[in-house]
């Protein structure tokens, strides 16, 4: 997964948009743990959340002296 999308329910009950909020990943997080974390936030204040899963780095690919 790339990215997470949150759009709460309330959009959909009242067939409406809502402004949208871009997260990063946290430190070494993924989007899913981000955007889930906002979930009260984005229903308190009618916004869609996405969010983006940490991507590049990984262990292996850094070389140990």
């Amino acid at each position: 997964m790339v990215f997470t999308i949150l759009i709460p329910q309330i959009l959909a009950d009242e067939g409406r948009s809502g402004l949208m909020t871009v997260l990063g990943h946290g430190f070494m997080g993924d989007g899913d743990g981000m955007a889930t974390g906002s979930r009260e936030f984005a229903n308190l204040t009618g916004r869609v959340m996405i969010a983006t899963d940490w991507k590049g780095w990984r262990l292996m690919a850094i070389s140990m002296p």
